[in-house]
């Protein structure tokens, strides 16, 4: 997934960029890019466009891994819904659109829930 992201971005990608599109916390990220640095599938470079920021390039050798990564990931698919079938595939995605919805839901509430304890709370205290 991480190699993936950085394959897309062919200028490079800002660790902290890449870490927020990961989601993943800064130093698990450090941990994992310096692994895939020692493999050659990625390399770090000064961003041209600010000096002051490193990016995170992926080399020809981690662009073919990332494509060959993704082929296998796209044909087990196909495998799946082969032995799936048209219709259970079907209701699988309008199950899954579903709980997506609920889920969208259910953390825009506890958002609205958060975001409205910490106002009662800073009313309180004024």
């Amino acid at each position: 997934m991480l190699l993936d992201i950085i394959c897309s971005h062919e200028k490079g990608l800002k660790v902290s960029d890449m870490t927020e599109k990961a989601e993943m916390l800064p130093p698990a990220a450090s941990r994992l890019m310096k692994s895939m640095e020692e493999q050659g599938l990625i390399r770090r470079s000064v961003n041209p466009e600010d000096r002051r920021n490193v990016v995170v390039l992926a080399t020809e050798k981690g662009q073919k891994q990332n494509a060959q990564i993704q082929e296998l990931i796209h044909l087990m698919w196909m495998d799946v819904f082969e032995e799936m079938g048209r219709e259970n595939v079907d209701r699988f995605m309008d199950l899954w659109d579903t709980f997506i919805n609920c889920m969208c839901d259910a953390v825009q509430k506890r958002k609205a829930d958060t975001f409205g304890s910490a106002l009662d709370k800073k009313k309180q205290e004024d």
